[in-house]
């Protein structure tokens, strides 16, 4: 896996881009799953249950 960060200025401050494959994916499924859905959601707590 890789990490990249590109700064963009100082309203939106860093980008960043994280590079993996299905190999690496496979031996970390729960990492990559949640890589997946912080892409994917700006909130983390969205979609899960209430306590």
């Amino acid at each position: 896996m890789r990490q990249v960060a590109r700064y963009i200025d100082d309203f939106f401050g860093f980008d960043q881009w994280f590079l993996f494959d299905t190999r690496w994916a496979a031996a970390n499924q729960d990492l990559a799953r949640s890589l997946l859905r912080y892409a994917a959601h700006w909130d983390p707590y969205d979609g899960m249950p209430s306590e």
